[in-house]
């Protein structure tokens, strides 16, 4: 294939899942209205890893904080990670295949030289280190709370 055809795929990538999550998220929702407060959830999750990845590329366009080391913020691996993460919220049993498209998607930003391996990772630990936190706020201590209140019987 050539570049521009390559090039077309890495553009479609971002936009396709994004119609996959906000297509499932409402497909869920109307299937399993019972499920709406785990959803909520799951979309409180994309919302606040989207804020992070475009509050960390406006912080680094104003400060330059890649730059300074020698590296590229990479906004196109902050967003993808941010939906296929936000996909595994939706849809647990589709992790593997999300994963490797996403390494699938790495690899070909690097193939057509849009990033460098050091730009794609750096990206992605700060993205990571906010969707631990936002999985533990909004998962794992809402586990807890519920097991707690089921156990005093609340």
């Amino acid at each position: 294939m050539d570049y521009e055809t390559l090039d077309k795929i890495a553009d479609a990538y971002v936009p396709l899942l994004a119609i996959a999550f906000l297509g499932g998220l409402a497909g869920i929702a109307f299937r399993k209205p019972n499920e709406r407060q785990v959803l909520l959830r799951v979309f409180l999750f994309f919302v606040g890893l989207l804020l992070v990845s475009y509050g960390l590329m406006f912080l680094d366009n104003a400060m330059g904080i890649w730059p300074a080391v020698g590296l590229d913020y990479s906004t196109h691996t902050a967003v993808a990670l941010t939906l296929v993460l936000s996909l595994c919220g939706l849809a647990r049993q589709f992790w593997k295949p999300l994963a490797s498209s996403f390494v699938l998607y790495a690899l070909l930003m690097l193939y057509q030289k849009y990033h460098t391996v050091p730009d794609i990772l750096s990206t992605m630990v700060p993205i990571l280190l906010a969707a631990l936190t936002f999985a533990w706020l909004l998962f794992w201590r809402a586990k807890e709370r519920k097991s707690v209140s089921t156990k005093i019987g609340c």
